[in-house]
């Protein structure tokens, strides 16, 4: 499937505009293989394996699907016996698969993520058993991308420690794992097949419009801000995280129709909200320009400079400012 996407972005680009057109909005990328040793141990021994191939005196390999930070130990996590085939690995993160994942993640924080498994011709969404206040919109899109693709359906996720909830969680992004075909590995002219089906599917969430986007912006220099942004009144339990990025200042919010007071906050910037209505369907934009706060002055008989010096030996040395008359303070 990630194959014939790569295909089609390239041969289509400059002939089919809906192509084009997307190719020209977004930066996309496409990951075939994220656990080479254990897509290999695969073809050379057993077509049915999930896991990586890390050896542990128990057993070998982690679910690299229950792997990632965000849920990792929750109800609905990974196992902790490394004979199972959900082995979630000793401690959050600690594959190096998940770890590069993670490090591209949050270079790129993502808009959109379609993570593509087998089998079950579902589009899964949510947080499993995690609470999330948006659950409703979310089956809503699911239900949208699973029409796009004949005999595909929506359903919940069925565990948290994944890749595709790591990005929701960590960067907003609008996420959905695809169990694609009605095998766990189809014979090849099935995955053909297969991958054309799902391509429609895939385009039609690129063609997703985002919901609310812009940047933030330092009034004075124009420089990319990092503004965590959160929704007065909506409550996420999870510690579900949304910022601009450190880039560009760059920012999404794919956010259910309504109205929001949606409130970007910075070290050193005064807050500020920004009432949205958003509506189904419909992108729109708002740049959003932070105002740093001013260095407070002190006035009067002059200023008392205090500074702690910290040394090697554990003292403390206190350096003070004369006052205009001359007494020290």
């Amino acid at each position: 499937i990630a194959l014939y996407m790569i295909e089609q972005l390239t041969t289509q680009y400059g002939i089919d505009t809906t192509i084009t057109d997307l190719v020209e909005e977004y930066e996309i990328w496409i990951a075939p293989v994220w656990n080479p040793d254990g897509y290999e141990y695969i073809f050379s021994t057993d077509q049915w394996w999930r896991k990586n191939r890390r050896v542990f005196v128990e057993g070998v390999g982690v679910d690299l699907n229950r792997n990632y930070p965000f849920g990792w130990d929750s109800p609905c996590g990974g196992s902790t016996d490394v004979a199972t085939e959900v082995y979630r690995g000793p401690a959050p993160a600690s594959e190096a698969e998940t770890q590069t994942m993670i490090v591209m993640a949050e270079d790129r924080r993502f808009t959109k993520v379609s993570d593509l498994h087998s089998y079950a011709m579902e589009v899964r969404y949510g947080l499993a058993c995690l609470n999330y206040p948006f659950i409703a919109f979310l089956l809503a899109e699911a239900t949208d991308l699973a029409a796009s693709v004949p005999g595909y359906s929506p359903n919940t996720s069925c565990c948290t420690g994944g890749d595709f909830g790591y990005h929701i969680a960590t960067n907003a992004s609008h996420s959905f794992l695809w169990e694609t075909a009605a095998e766990f590995q189809p014979e090849y002219a099935t995955a053909q097949m297969e991958a054309a089906l799902v391509f429609d599917g895939l385009m039609t969430h690129l063609q997703r419009p985002i919901p609310l986007s812009g940047h933030a912006t330092d009034a004075a220099t124009g420089d990319p801000v990092v503004a965590a942004i959160t929704y007065a009144g909506v409550t996420f339990e999870n510690g579900e995280t949304n910022a601009s990025h450190e880039l560009f200042g760059r920012y999404h919010a794919f956010l259910p129709a309504g109205s929001y007071d949606v409130v970007f906050t910075a070290g050193g910037y005064a807050p500020q909200t920004h009432t949205v209505e958003i509506m189904d369907e419909t992108a729109q934009s708002l740049d959003v320009v932070l105002e740093a706060w001013p260095i407070p002055t002190i006035s009067g008989w002059g200023i008392i400079v205090v500074t702690l010096l910290l040394l090697t030996a554990g003292s403390i040395v206190l350096h003070f400012q004369t006052r205009p008359d001359g007494s020290a303070r």
